[in-house]
């Protein structure tokens, strides 16, 4: 890890190469010319919680986001709780408020919500179709539900799924797509929360359940070419579908306000951000 000598965050994950965190925060320290350093950092399957610990004690970090596969670590590593993280039961943001207190926050339930109703891919009362169970699922469905969607979750195991309705029932609307497998139901709106961006050849969903008026929305980001997901959906004759780079640059937004206590217009920075990454190119293809 760096020598830091600013304030720092990083982003935590693994994989983490892909991540585009880096250099949307650097976009917004020079926009907002708030100096800070902003850094990824690959984290070994057992190494979580000791890196987490270092990182705020002996490297002076003062905020963090958290990226696959460890949301729910970071929900346990969190000494205090948003009401949003409680829920979610899932943290993408931690924040050093002294010595002694880590904040756990959940910042991708508002930040899609914010990107899809700019795309307008979003409506009242609409079904919607998650696929995928773990921390990014529970990061988003709490905010689904509160906007007024009939939730449906999709996995590969059934228990996830099962488990997660338990968890979010309280709420609204949540049932295991499983059970209406066989039944004639058409989806408003099919996100995609898995990590089958680095896979191939993958059949998401039979075409039965949706059509052309289907909004498809896949919370993975590639700027260089489209995810499996997305490519997918353009095989099946997909009209309406978009890649997660405006949730990202949204729940980032989030993020620094949360770290920096200064609010992040957001309204039009999911653009000036694809702006600037143009301009500099090389930061994006020259990995």
């Amino acid at each position: 890890m760096v020598n830091i000598k600013k304030k720092c965050f990083a982003v935590f994950g693994n994989p983490i190469i892909h991540s585009l965190s880096p250099l949307i925060h650097n976009y917004f320290s020079y926009y907002t010319k708030i100096d800070y350093e902003y850094i990824s950092v690959l984290v070994p399957l057992d190494d979580f919680n000791k890196i987490l610990y270092d990182f705020f004690t002996n490297r002076y970090g003062i905020g963090a986001n958290i990226t696959a596969p460890y949301k729910e670590k970071a929900f346990l590593f969190a000494n205090k709780l948003t009401d949003k993280a409680f829920i979610a039961g899932s943290v993408n943001t931690l924040f050093k408020i002294n010595n002694d207190i880590i904040l756990g926050d959940n910042t991708d339930g508002i930040g899609l919500l914010y990107d899809l109703k700019r795309l307008k891919f979003l409506i009242k009362k609409n079904n919607v179709l998650i696929l995928g169970a773990g921390g990014a699922a529970k990061g988003i469905i709490p905010s689904l539900i509160k906007y007024g969607c009939n939730i449906f979750l999709h996995n590969r195991t059934k228990e996830k799924v099962d488990n997660l309705i338990k968890q979010f029932k309280i709420l609204g609307n949540v049932h295991n797509f499983t059970y209406f497998n066989n039944k004639k139901i058409h989806f408003d709106l099919i996100i995609n929360t898995t990590s089958c961006i680095f896979s191939k050849d993958v059949k998401y969903i039979s075409q039965q359940f949706f059509s052309k008026t289907t909004f498809f929305y896949d919370i993975c980001y590639d700027l260089k070419k489209d995810t499996s997901f997305l490519s997918w959906c353009k095989t099946n004759g997909a009209i309406y579908y978009s890649d997660g780079f405006g949730m990202l640059v949204c729940q980032a937004a989030y993020s620094f306000s949360i770290w920096n206590k200064d609010y992040l217009f957001i309204e039009n920075m999911i653009d000036a951000t694809l702006t600037y990454f143009k301009k500099n190119k090389k930061l994006i293809f020259s990995k």
